[in-house]
């Protein structure tokens, strides 16, 4: 199940996994106890939702998932906070012992959504810099899932993506990919966020 952990740091570490491709036999075996919910979901929701759970199962024993009115999730059974994302074929969750806010985003690669609705979450400034000379696809990935993350961990409903969230002092560095300051205007807040990219998908997190 577990294919790859990413240390962030002492506290957190972030979890992938392939998603399942069948998921009755879980139902069945009664390795998951689904919700009421999930037989409303269509085939590829259910796989996305067996296979966050049976990563949990895996890496945090004895924790459920449970959700907020707003729809962020948390961790019934710990003091841990917990994000998740996934995207073709790849679930991530994150988890963060410290109980900081957190955030994670994976986007796949394979396909050029990002680059054209770009328009809707990123500013004219940032649609004019590209101040690492990357491939145009990968500089609106970095830009997509890094304010997802920020989002995800201190967003309110009703964000506007290209003008509450802003990007700058973009680094590269071989150890973890990229790396850039993530302004979240509502809230004068900055954190930085951190990508790594790979052959199928882009990843931000963002701790806070």
């Amino acid at each position: 199940m577990l294919i790859k952990t990413v240390v962030c740091d002492e506290f957190c570490c972030i979890y992938l996994a392939a998603i399942v491709s069948d998921y009755e036999p879980y139902i069945e075996s009664s390795a998951i106890n689904p919700d009421s919910n999930f037989f409303s979901f269509n085939a590829k929701r259910k796989k996305e939702w067996i296979t966050v759970r049976l990563l949990l199962s895996e890496v945090c024993p004895g924790a459920s998932i449970a959700y907020e009115q707003s729809g962020k999730p948390f961790l019934v059974g710990t003091d841990s906070t917990v994000s998740i994302s996934h995207t073709s074929g790849f679930v991530a969750v994150m988890i963060d012992s410290k109980s900081r806010n957190i955030g994670i985003d994976i986007e796949t690669n394979l396909k050029d959504t990002a680059l054209r609705v770009r328009e809707k979450f990123m500013s004219v400034s940032e649609l004019n810099q590209n101040l690492l000379h990357i491939d145009p696809l990968l500089h609106s990935l970095l830009h997509w899932t890094a304010k997802e993350a920020a989002y995800k961990a201190v967003g309110s409903s009703g964000d506007d993506f290209s003008a509450d969230y802003s990007l700058s002092d973009f680094r590269c560095n071989s150890d973890i990919g990229f790396s850039c300051l993530m302004h979240y205007n509502r809230k004068s807040l900055v954190s930085r966020v951190f990508f790594s990219s790979y052959s199928s998908f882009v990843m931000a997190y963002i701790i806070v």
